[in-house]
C-alpha cells in the first residue's frame, strides 16, 4: 500500500490499524445505508444498482487521477529499492538481487 510506503517504519502499525479501522467503518456505513435504502421501500436490485453506479464512478475518478500522474503513478514514488531504515547507513537493496 502506498501508505505504508510513504511512512516510517516506526509508524507502520498505527498507519495498518488506520487503514483496516476505515475500512471497517465504510463497510459498517454500506450496512447501514443498504438497510435505510430498504426501509425507504428500495427493492434489493436498485441498491444494488446504486451500489454499482457510484463503484463505477470511483473507479473513473481515480482512473482519471492515476492517467495523469497523481497518486501512485507519481514518478517520485516509483523505484525498484527496498524501504530503508531511517538509522540504516547500508545502500538501498536492488529487488531484482533478491530474486
Amino acid at each position: 500500500m502506498n501508505f505504508q510506503k510513504l511512512t516510517a517504519e516506526e509508524k507502520l502499525g498505527r498507519v495498518l490499524a488506520f487503514e483496516h479501522s476505515i475500512a471497517l467503518a465504510l463497510e459498517a456505513l454500506t450496512a447501514y445505508l443498504t438497510g435505510a435504502f430498504r426501509d425507504a421501500g428500495y427493492s434489493k436490485s436498485e441498491i444494488a444498482s446504486m451500489s454499482g453506479g457510484l463503484g463505477f464512478a470511483f473507479f473513473l475518478l481515480w482512473s482519471v487521477y492515476h492517467v495523469f500522474g497523481f497518486g501512485a503513478a507519481n514518478i517520485e514514488f516509483q523505484s525498484n529499492t527496498t524501504r530503508q531504515s531511517v538509522n540504516d547507513n547500508n545502500p538501498p537493496v536492488n529487488r531484482r538481487e533478491l530474486v
